[in-house]
């Protein structure tokens, strides 16, 4: 018995010792075959999504945004691209600008200001281009 073939007899309303009953396949031998399936459909959701999420950011796209585009909470593409600055934009507050403004002012570095503030150098000058 096949994963597609028990999961179409647990829709049906079977249960998976009335499954194990009639086909004679032990009761865990069912369940490790769902899990399995379950782990596996699950991983591939989560490659897919990483990939996508990652796409959309480097383009520039906030983590709010890409969430919405990819039909997830922010938090599930956050979950999926931990290694991705959580809302680098909304870091960019006026204040913290004014800040960035100043420091370059006084020829500070771009690279030195991100690291101070949280955010790549990228999201400052995005920041930067769009208030001019």
């Amino acid at each position: 018995m096949n994963v597609q073939q028990i999961t179409e007899a647990i829709r049906a309303g079977k249960t998976l010792t009335q499954l194990a009953a009639e086909t004679g396949i032990p009761r865990g031998t069912l369940a490790s075959r769902l899990s399995r399936a379950y782990t596996s459909a699950n991983r591939i959701k989560r490659d897919r999504l990483r990939a996508d999420g990652l796409k959309m950011l480097e383009r520039g796209l906030s983590l709010t945004s890409a969430a919405k585009a990819l039909g997830v909470k922010q938090e599930t593409l956050q979950a999926a691209v931990p290694e991705y600055p959580v809302n680098q934009h909304e870091k960019l507050t006026p204040a913290v600008m004014r800040e960035v403004e100043r420091l370059r002012l006084k020829a500070v570095p771009i690279n030195i200001i991100a690291d101070r503030i949280g955010v790549t150098k990228d999201a400052i000058y995005k920041k930067l281009r769009g208030t001019r």
